[in-house]
């Protein structure tokens, strides 16, 4: 086995235990992923606070965790101006999803999901590259109950063109989060 080879392996296995355990805590302290307790841990670092906020959003893609509550966690701690809440969770998920996108393809994942599930990805390769491709990926990433780290990963894992995949996750991400950003900061007003 060549040095690649072993160092690759090693990190898809670390990569791999490291999502398993962050998803067990996940499920276990489903109180410490909340937007209250990610802004109230984040504001004992208040002198560092944005550039912490950008590191945890980038960090939390690789291990699976939802975006939500941390882009929340932006209203609740710089609720004077949410469009730099915005701004900051923005980046913080093009970061993320550029290193997906480069993280897949790096690991070689289109080798095993072509071992496991060659027609799959074909017909996911087919729908993303194709017309609607863009669109499709657009609504990925805006409607909430999909997982847009997962289609990082698939983007990554079948080289869709990257400015196109980034610009469609950007689009779609963009309009959801204004929604958690403006519409979440009205409710949290209207209920305290």
């Amino acid at each position: 086995m060549s040095k690649f080879r072993y160092l690759r392996n090693t990190t898809i296995l670390v990569w791999f235990l490291v999502v398993v355990f962050a998803l067990f805590y996940f499920f276990l302290h489903p109180e410490q992923f909340t937007a209250v307790y990610i802004a109230d841990t984040l504001r004992r670092y208040n002198r560092y606070i944005i550039a912490l906020f950008l590191i945890v959003s980038v960090a939390r893609a690789f291990v699976l965790i939802p975006s939500t509550p941390f882009v929340l966690a932006g209203v609740l701690l710089m609720p004077e101006t949410p469009t730099t809440s915005l701004i900051i969770s923005m980046l913080g998920i093009a970061i993320s999803c550029t290193l997906i996108y480069f993280f897949s393809e790096a690991l070689n994942f289109r080798a095993f999901f072509l071992r496991h599930r060659p027609d799959s990805l074909h017909r996911i390769a087919r729908l993303l590259r194709g017309p609607s491709g863009f669109f499709y990926l657009v609504f990925w990433s805006f409607f909430p109950a999909a997982p847009t780290d997962l289609a990082c990963y698939v983007a990554g894992t079948i080289q869709m063109p990257f400015f196109r995949f980034l610009a469609a996750i950007c689009l779609g991400e963009l309009v959801i989060c204004s929604l958690y950003v403006y519409l979440g900061r009205g409710l949290w007003d209207f209920f305290l």
